[in-house]
């Protein structure tokens, strides 16, 4: 998951509050035959309300290839620009894949799709790594800005946005991509994926236009691909503040009027919920940034102070300033 701080800084509550925003074992089996055995992973994705300087923008390895992207903030000039690469050695060797791709990757370390905008819209594509080659899969039209969300097994879903900036309104749909045949379609309406693991996703019903509270909704994958909503999490939660770590999905329940916080954790399939802390202060508050026995809860004031939660005691303590 992302993080809050990054995107906005320590002399932005006023702009927070208002800005918008499975390896298979097929060793004698053809390469074709183990492409489509083996689960596709989102790399440098964009997911709704993520600054990218808080994704992994290192190498990233899938299969026996490493991946690689820039950051268009560190790019020097336009051609390296959102440029994605892939090679079989870790610092040398690298390939492109394209350019300009700020919609994130899925691989599964032999095929790679990306998409790619032009005045005839979005178009997706894809690459063999091995040989190199590139197809275009379908064009996706030119209304409406597409981005990978998760994927799951033979799948990745793709989010579709429609924003009308005047209005300050919005639409976000969930298309399933088969990454086996290419085909693409729409699985969900008002649903914005953010996370998955273990056969379960998390996500929202709107684009997000301004930072506030909204509703976590827990889905399960369905055998086809098409979705399944299991439970609401929380009417109240933001999207950097929610994630799946080992078997569980952290989230934060929050209260701005009453300055409230609290952090819950249940099972991936949404069962035995447990509030692990809560924190009351002035200021906006958000917790973050989850791992195994830990994570962050950042405060928003005159300054940004973090303080590190432990699950197992609830406490929370003091960590350091941003």
């Amino acid at each position: 998951m992302t993080t809050l701080g990054k995107r906005f800084g320590v002399a932005a509550i006023a702009v927070f509050a208002t800005a918008l925003l499975a390896f298979a074992a097929t060793i004698a089996m053809p390469a074709e035959a183990q492409a489509k055995t083996a689960s596709y992973k989102v790399l440098y994705q964009f997911n709704n309300g993520a600054d990218v300087s808080t994704m992994n923008l290192g190498k990233q390895k899938v299969g026996k290839y490493y991946f690689t992207w820039k950051d268009p903030k560190l790019a020097k000039t336009v051609a390296e620009s959102g440029l994605a690469k892939y090679s079989t050695k870790k610092s040398k060797g690298y390939k492109k894949i394209a350019n300009n791709t700020m919609s994130g990757i899925v691989t599964n370390g032999t095929y790679a799709y990306y998409i790619k905008y032009s005045t005839k819209g979005a178009t997706l594509y894809k690459k063999t790594l091995k040989s190199g080659k590139t197809k275009k899969v379908k064009a996706l039209g030119k209304t409406g800005s597409y981005r990978f969300g998760v994927a799951n097994g033979k799948y990745a879903y793709l989010t579709r946005e429609n924003i009308d900036y005047m209005s300050n309104t919005g639409s976000v749909s969930t298309y399933r991509l088969n990454c086996d045949t290419g085909s693409v379609k729409l699985v969900a309406k008002n649903c914005d994926l953010i996370d998955a693991q273990s056969g379960y996703a998390v996500g929202f019903s709107k684009v997000q236009l301004f930072v506030d509270t909204e509703p976590v909704t827990l889905y399960k994958f369905n055998k086809s691909g098409t979705l399944k909503k299991v439970k609401t999490l929380t009417k109240a939660g933001y999207r950097t503040s929610v994630s799946f770590v080992g078997k569980y999905v952290y989230y934060g329940v929050y209260n701005p009027a009453k300055n409230t916080a609290k952090l819950y954790r249940a099972t991936t399939a949404g069962k035995s919920v447990k509030k692990i802390a809560s924190t009351k202060a002035m200021g906006m508050l958000a917790y973050q940034n989850f791992k195994s026995t830990t994570c962050e809860m950042w405060k928003y004031t005159d300054r940004v102070k973090i303080y590190k939660v432990t699950y197992k005691t609830g406490k929370t303590k003091f960590s350091r300033n941003l």
